[in-house]
Formats: structure tokens, C-alpha cells, sequence
């Protein structure tokens, strides 16, 4: 039971088609994308988007017991509405003491929401991120920012068993 991963092969600028193959005659296939799961399929390749400063990272087995029981993503998806005035869209990232762009998103009069994935990010950290509107003059607008905790692995509940046996009730207690 083994996937092997072939070179991803670029369709255009944006586009990505990740290919794997079996040693099962009949394999079903369970996909991730950015640590999360998109369900199990049959078919030997998928395509995916990738916009410009994003990262794609994509995970394919073919035995469900050999996938992660549960995948926490280590990146994050950032969503707005769109602007009627823009031309694009900036996307910045808060590191170290400046605000570092990461990607142009193309505004588009057929969008009504964009969304974008970050890279990976560290765990245990807090991450800053902005977006912004840009006119064809260049002017921006009043950024909108997001902080986000990434925890990827969380520490186990801390739990406390009691029982009453006048009452017959247990107590369970969790620590914060």
C-alpha cells in the first residue's frame, strides 16, 4: 500500500495538475490540500489553483487507516468581499516589526469574494494579516486585519473524574 507522487504538471499560470498512482489494483484515493481533507475519489489525478505567493502542498494515500486521523491545516484562508472600485487587492503579512506583501490578487467584476491561502505557517505563533483595495490610481484602502493563532497541535484536555456515590452523579471537570 503505497502512493507514489508524480511531478505536478502546470496547466497556466494558476493551475496545477498533481498526478499519483498505486500499488493496489483498485485503490480509493483520500486527498488533502493544505491539511485539509477532501474526500476519498477513484481518479488518479486532481487540479488545483495556486494564486501567486501561495504555496501548495497536497497529500494523497490509499489506505484510510494510513491518513492522519484528524489533520490540523497549517495554513490559514483569508476571505473577503470585493470593492467595486478596486483593480486588486493587496494581502500583507505582519513579520518581524514590518508589513511584508505576499500577494496581487486581480479584482474581477465577475467576483463577488476572494479568498486566499497563506503559505505555512508556524505553530504556536500568532500571524497578522491585512488586505487591502487597490484603485487603478494605486490608491489603497483602509486595510482590513486579521490575527490568528495558529495551533496545529493542540494540547490534550486536562480532565478530572469525581463521583458522588450519594448521588450517583459524576462530575467531570476541565481544566483551562
Amino acid at each position: 500500500m503505497a502512493v507514489t507522487m508524480l511531478a505536478p504538471r502546470r496547466l497556466d499560470f494558476y493551475t496545477y495538475q498533481f498526478r499519483w498512482s498505486s500499488d493496489l489494483a483498485t485503490p480509493t484515493f483520500y486527498v488533502y490540500a493544505h491539511g485539509r481533507y477532501l474526500g476519498p475519489t477513484t481518479a488518479q489525478r486532481m487540479i488545483f489553483r495556486c494564486e501567486p505567493g501561495q504555496s501548495l502542498r497536497v497529500e494523497v494515500y490509499d489506505a484510510f487507516g494510513d491518513a492522519p486521523s484528524f489533520l490540523h491545516p497549517d495554513t490559514i484562508r483569508l476571505f473577503w468581499y470585493a470593492v467595486a472600485s478596486a483593480d486588486h487587492y493587496l494581502v500583507e503579512q505582519y513579520i518581524d516589526t514590518s508589513w511584508e506583501s505576499l500577494a496581487k490578487v486581480p479584482h474581477s467584476d465577475r467576483e463577488n469574494a476572494y479568498t486566499w491561502d497563506s503559505a505555512q505557517l508556524a505553530d504556536n505563533t500568532t500571524h497578522q494579516f491585512r488586505v487591502s483595495a487597490i484603485d487603478a490610481a494605486g490608491n489603497a484602502s483602509t486595510a482590513v486585519e486579521r490575527s490568528m493563532l495558529m495551533v496545529r497541535h493542540p494540547d490534550p484536555p486536562v480532565a478530572a473524574l469525581s463521583y458522588n456515590p450519594a448521588t450517583r452523579e459524576p462530575t467531570i471537570t476541565l481544566a483551562s
